[in-house]
């Protein structure tokens, strides 16, 4: 249900679904209210559109995979002066192994049967399709719901080990269902029409859950112009 009092000043606990555990873990990200949360803007996006299957890789080919973890380990390179953190990753259609050199730390963030996006240039290794230093996010921890994965473009939103991005998008949800209408759009109607600009508050929904590209464009254009506009 909706609420109509200040995004601004509600504390992140008022969100359903934040307890005191979550938002500790959200103040060691810089997030300490609402408004602190709806603007805890996606670093990249996922087109579902242009997901590769790992089954149908070769050896050269560079773009976006999505699959589960389903073996982490590690090992000593050569005269033990590398340490080799290699991750498998399964989608249904094929394996494909993910490669970090002195990187051991990265196998904390990816457990074994979470839901990961992988992207790099895949390479033939010891008979083995890889991705050498990909980057990744990881879309969901075990067990955890994608059921806000249904769009065709899927933000992903800086995570921690401790919180993934499938869950901030859930809170993220909940908190745009609480407070959205409260959200108040600072520029005249005027200047929104001139510029065809989206309303603010449809700017905040889109940037986090888009509709389509062209809804996207609109919001990242809408919020550009506010902080070009109140410099």
């Amino acid at each position: 249900m909706a609420k109509i009092e200040s995004y601004e000043t509600a504390g992140l606990q008022d969100v359903d679904g934040i307890g005191p555990k979550v938002a500790a873990t959200m103040a060691g990200m810089n997030l300490s209210c609402v408004h602190d949360l709806l603007h805890h803007y996606p670093h990249r996006y996922l087109d579902l559109g242009t997901i590769k299957e790992i089954g149908g890789l070769k050896e050269g080919d560079e773009g976006t995979v999505v699959g589960q973890v389903k073996e982490v380990r590690t090992r000593a390179g050569r005269r033990g002066r590398v340490s080799i953190l290699t991750v498998t990753v399964f989608d249904g259609t094929g394996y494909v192994e993910a490669v970090w050199f002195n990187q051991n730390y990265i196998a904390a963030k990816l457990p074994e049967d979470a839901r990961v996006a992988l992207s790099g240039k895949v390479v033939w290794r010891y008979g083995k399709l890889q991705m050498q230093g990909p980057y990744y996010d990881v879309m969901s921890q075990a067990g955890e719901l994608e059921s806000l994965n249904t769009g065709r473009i899927i933000a992903v939103h800086p995570a921690t080990a401790k919180l993934s991005a499938a869950r901030i998008r859930k809170f993220i949800m909940s908190a745009l269902d609480q407070y959205g209408a409260a959200i108040k759009d600072p520029l005249p109607a005027d200047l929104m029409h001139k510029h065809q600009l989206p309303a603010l508050p449809e700017a905040v929904r889109q940037i986090h859950f888009p509709e389509n590209r062209e809804a996207l464009m609109a919001a990242r254009k809408r919020l550009i112009f506010d902080e070009l506009f109140y410099l």
